[in-house]
């Protein structure tokens, strides 16, 4: 098998078809903190599902699942980011539904990407949150290109 063929394979089966989408999105565009989250998911949305119409006959569904967990992850760290001081934060947190004294403890000198993944900000900003702001799960979206 040439070294073309095993590339072309590379994208079309299970390993790493999700991966060129990831670093791509990566170096893709560098946001500003100011920009809205809205903005920010509308702008992502439009690259996630062309992206995702290239690879709809992929067999790459648990990938992206594992996609989808870091999009919000990194959309999480983002928001928490715009927020920029721990009371500001916190405050957010209990607005969106986190319990008071666990989004109080957010404003620990953990960096952003780390408080992305602890329980309030779970909490507050759940996969249900993200589509209510307009989030396209890339899951579901493949799920309706295969049926």
């Amino acid at each position: 098998m040439s070294a073309e063929q095993q590339k072309g394979d590379r994208h079309h089966g299970n390993k790493g078809a999700a991966e060129p989408a990831r670093r791509s999105m990566d170096g893709s565009k560098r946001l500003r903190h100011s920009t809205s989250l809205a903005q920010v998911i509308v702008e992502l949305n439009l690259f996630l599902i062309g992206w995702l119409t290239c690879y709809r006959f992929a067999a790459c569904r648990f990938e992206l699942q594992c996609m989808d967990e870091w999009i919000r992850r990194k959309l999480r760290c983002y928001r928490l980011k715009q927020c920029r001081r721990g009371r500001s934060m916190a405050r957010f947190l209990r607005k969106l539904g986190a319990s008071p004294s666990l989004a109080h403890r957010m404003a620990s000198g953990k960096g952003w990407w780390r408080l992305s993944l602890t329980r309030p900000s779970h909490q507050a900003m759940s996969a249900d949150w993200f589509a209510t702001q307009g989030l396209q799960s890339l899951v579901l979206k493949y799920d309706s290109f295969r049926h």
